[in-house]
């Protein structure tokens, strides 16, 4: 059994995690209709990019929440760090919620709704990270990696209960309905999980690794730009195919599916909610599995997975059945869930605990800002210009062949330097 302090810090993160995620979720999968609402315009391809862009630009601003919250988790302690950003998320979930539309207040609509996005983006920038170093770091020995996966569950739990709910609510909504109030219901609602998880995090203990570290980083990226500028590169692009593969999976599949005419809105949603417990159950079980067997191996088959699947997939969703697309698009999933599983331990393992933060933080910010947030835009654009989805699988192979030569660099520079302090530690005990 896990004790009892350890459950509250489980829960904690994980209420963040699903949080941070619904929002995101809830945003993506009702673009059609904020489309509607904040970018009005005759020609409907015109306005969802726009929405994408909005979309986007939540993203580019991550890196920025990755430098504020990196800073403070690295020297202030990473609760501090989490109180903060868990308080900062609830503010524009719920005024997004409240926000005139176009018809309303004209062109200051979407303007609020970009500021309200550049909010979110700022404190997703340290909420996502600061969960998983916090989960690693008081983790129990020999179980960190079922400790760390559960920031990246609480994510998929996120995405299916928004996945879920807008399922519903095109289920139970007429078109008019949901385009008039409808779409609002889901923000309103998030500010529930934030007062509970703000409450829950108030109370937790900090980081017990992070009180070792008497003399923390003055400046975290100054240490990071001229003592790890190589680890730090690659840790970045290790992460493209999180990116691109978690938001062409969990985004953009389910609206062009939807778009494509290949299954109803509620259908569609329905499987999407599917696809999002398979990656669930593969997070967990390849993060567990990381307390047991090689966490880079268990990370270059999801990897070099991905590679795999990546035609096959698109292929399914212009010419099979919904059957076989739920079947394929599944595996995919499980493929996803095993980059996603190692990716704390590994990530951390790369860092030492003065930088960790701050590192790890804008490592993965950086990606999902470059990658992630413009994947469902570029996608969308490719298939409009091609007409076939089947050449968005090469966003899926290209970002896979650059994580597996970030994580084989990493791999061998690691090495590389721990050969280097054994060969010193050596001379030091001869000399002596």
């Amino acid at each position: 059994m896990i004790h009892r302090g350890k459950s509250k810090i489980l829960l904690s993160c994980l209420l963040g995690s699903i949080l941070e995620w619904f929002d995101f979720a809830v945003y993506g999968y009702l673009t059609p209709v904020i489309a509607t609402q904040f970018f009005p315009s005759t020609n409907k391809l015109a306005s969802i990019l726009l929405t994408y862009g909005v979309f986007a630009i939540g993203f580019l601003f991550r890196p920025l929440g990755a430098i504020l919250f990196g800073y403070i988790g690295d020297s202030s302690g990473r609760k501090t760090a989490l109180v903060i950003s868990s308080f900062l998320m609830s503010i524009p979930t719920f005024l997004i919620g409240i926000l005139p539309n176009y018809a309303n207040i004209g062109v200051l609509a979407p303007i609020l709704l970009i500021f309200c996005r550049i909010l979110q983006g700022i404190s997703v920038g340290g909420e996502f990270t600061g969960s998983f170093i916090y989960l690693v770091e008081q983790g129990i020995p020999g179980k960190k990696g079922f400790f760390s996966c559960f920031a990246d569950v609480g994510c998929c739990l996120g995405m299916i209960f928004g996945s879920i709910c807008v399922a519903l609510l095109n289920s139970f909504l007429t078109v008019d309905q949901l385009s008039s109030f409808g779409w609002r219901l889901p923000f309103l609602n998030g500010i529930l999980l934030s007062i509970i998880a703000l409450y829950i995090r108030f109370y937790l203990t900090e980081s017990s690794e992070f009180f070792v570290e008497k003399i923390p980083a003055k400046s975290p990226l100054h240490e990071i730009f001229t003592k790890y500028p190589k680890e730090f590169i690659y840790s970045t692009l290790s992460i493209a195919i999180n990116s691109v593969g978690f938001y062409l999976l969990l985004v953009f599949i389910p609206n062009q599916t939807i778009a494509m005419g290949k299954i109803s809105s509620a259908n569609g949603y329905l499987v999407n909610t599917i696809t999002l417990t398979i990656l669930m159950a593969a997070v967990f079980f390849s993060a567990s599995a990381c307390d047991y067997f090689d966490k880079v191996k268990i990370y270059l088959i999801g990897v070099i997975s991905c590679i795999l699947l990546a035609y096959p997939v698109f292929y399914a969703l212009s010419y099979f059945e919904l059957l076989g697309q739920i079947l394929m698009t599944g595996l995919l999933a499980i493929a996803v869930g095993f980059c996603f599983g190692p990716r704390p331990l590994f990530l951390i393992s790369i860092f030492p605990l003065k930088v960790r933060y701050s590192a790890i933080a804008l490592a993965l910010n950086l990606s999902n800002a470059i990658l992630g947030g413009t994947t469902p835009l570029l996608a969308v654009y490719l298939t409009s210009k091609m007409g076939s989805t089947q050449q968005v699988a090469i966003m899926i192979i290209l970002a896979a062949f650059l994580t597996l030569y970030s994580i084989l660099s990493l791999v061998k520079l690691t090495s590389s330097i721990k050969s280097q302090n054994q060969s010193m530690n050596t001379l030091s005990n001869g000399s002596c």
